[in-house]
């Protein structure tokens, strides 16, 4: 049996990529290399090409957080709308998993400072898309599956990968 090949592109390797992406898939790496392949790259450091067939060809599940990254007019952004299902068709004509990563809500309360901002830039309707695009969503409680189950019934709750022995939780 070959090794089921896992992409994985967190948006960068602190925060919400480390305990959600990166930990979580260096750790399966670990536990189960004899099953699994796992190659992380990062958005703006690695070179990587969504046009390139055979780049996504060499992967059996691709995961990312929210958004996958694209260099668009020479400057790497978040892929959404028709940018988005360009890419996601790419996988899903090779017969690569797609798998969503969201730890938070899609909008922020009116009271935030960057709602407006958010708004107006319609990430919360971005999210939802791209939420519908995926073949799997991961996300961090039952009470936002719920949510996300409202557009993406393939949703799976799996908490975030803090490795307590690491020395920043340590007293």
């Amino acid at each position: 049996m070959s090794k089921i090949k896992v992409l994985v592109v967190p948006s960068d390797r602190s925060g919400v990529s480390k305990f959600r992406s990166v930990d979580p898939h260096l750790k399966l790496q670990e536990l189960y290399g004899n099953d699994f392949f796992v190659d992380i790259v990062t958005a703006g450091t690695d070179n990587f090409n969504w046009d390139d067939d055979n780049f996504i060809k060499g992967f059996d599940i691709v995961h990312f957080h929210r958004a996958l990254p694209q260099v668009k007019n020479g400057q790497l952004q978040p892929a959404y709308g028709e940018d988005s299902e360009r890419i996601l068709q790419k996988f899903k004509k090779h017969g690569v998993k797609t798998v969503m990563d969201l730890d938070d809500y899609w909008m922020v309360t009116p009271d935030h400072p960057a709602y407006n901002q958010l708004k107006n830039s319609g990430l919360d309707k971005h999210i939802i898309h791209n939420i519908k695009l995926v073949d799997y969503v991961t996300t961090t409680t039952k009470i936002y599956a719920k949510e996300i189950s409202k557009h993406n019934k393939n949703v799976v709750v799996l908490p975030n990968a803090v490795d307590p022995s690491e020395e920043q939780f340590q007293p």
